[in-house]
C-alpha cells in the first residue's frame, strides 16, 4: 500500500508556501501522492502568487491524506490541518499566528507518521518510550536544537523510522 507524502506549509508569512506551489507547478509527476498539511486559503493565495502565464493552479481541499492519491497533476491538495486565521497573515511580517500554524502542521504531521496514515516526516518525535530505539545523544547547540538529532553522516534524519504509535 502506498501512503500519501505531507508536506507541511511552513510558515504562512514567508517563502514556503510558494516555494511549494511551484513545485507543484513546475514538476507535478513528481508531487503524484503528495499533499500540504497546513491552510487552504493560505495555499490558494500561494498558487495565485506564482501561477504560470496561462498554467491554472488550482487548489484542492481534501478530507483524509488518503484523498491526495486521486488528485490531477498541477492541482495542490491540502489537507486543512491548522485553525484558519481570522485575517490574513501578512506576508513577509514576523507573526505569533503565522508561528503557530507551522507548528500546529508540523505537530499534525508528526502525529500523522506515528499513526502511519501518511510518510510524513517532522523533527518532532513521539514521546512513546517504546518508540524510541537507542539512538545516540547528540547535544544540543543554538543550530541543532534538543528535538533534532543528527545522523553519523552529519545529515538530518528521522532517529525513529519505525515508530508506530497510534
Amino acid at each position: 500500500m502506498t501512503l500519501p507524502l505531507a508536506i507541511t506549509m511552513g510558515d504562512a508569512a514567508g517563502i514556503g508556501p510558494e516555494i511549494i506551489a511551484k513545485a507543484f507547478r513546475d514538476a507535478p509527476e513528481a508531487l503524484r501522492g503528495c499533499f500540504v498539511a497546513g491552510d487552504v486559503a493560505t495555499l490558494r493565495r500561494a498558487a495565485a502568487i506564482v501561477q504560470g502565464a496561462g498554467v491554472p493552479l488550482p487548489v484542492a481541499l481534501i478530507e483524509r491524506p488518503a484523498d491526495a492519491l486521486a488528485v490531477p497533476p498541477r492541482c495542490v491538495p491540502v489537507l486543512q490541518v491548522v485553525e484558519p486565521p481570522a485575517v490574513p497573515v501578512p506576508l513577509g511580517r514576523i507573526s505569533a499566528v503565522a508561528g503557530r500554524m507551522a507548528g500546529d502542521a508540523v505537530d499534525w504531521a508528526a502525529r500523522a507518521r506515528c499513526a502511519a496514515t501518511s510518510r510524513a516526516w517532522s523533527p518532532r518525535r513521539c514521546t512513546r518510550r517504546r518508540c524510541r530505539p537507542p539512538a545516540p545523544r547528540m547535544r544540543a547547540t543554538p543550530a541543532t536544537p534538543s528535538c533534532y538529532r543528527l545522523s553519523p553522516l552529519n545529515t538530518w534524519a528521522n532517529p525513529w523510522p519505525s515508530c508506530r504509535c497510534a
